[in-house]
């Protein structure tokens, strides 16, 4: 499970498990900094769901006819 690991506060040193707002010994706020990972899964995600949620027929005959208009074509 995500934020399963115990790592220790960067404020005070107190263990702490999992990703949480505020230490329960000091009360640093985000005393464990989120994995770059877990925001590149997220857009991976968003840009996945834009993608497939998208109608590309039309987006591809408009910029595809004004690419070939520009380029000289038909």
């Amino acid at each position: 499970m995500f934020g399963s690991k115990t790592q220790p506060c960067r404020q005070c040193g107190r263990p702490i498990k999992g990703y949480v707002d505020e230490c329960p010994g000091c009360g640093a706020h985000k005393p464990v900094p989120v994995p770059a990972s877990y925001y590149l899964a997220g857009a991976v995600i968003a840009v996945s769901i834009i993608y497939f949620a998208s109608d590309f027929d039309r987006v591809i005959d408009y910029f595809g006819g004004r690419l070939a208009s520009l380029l000289g074509g038909g």
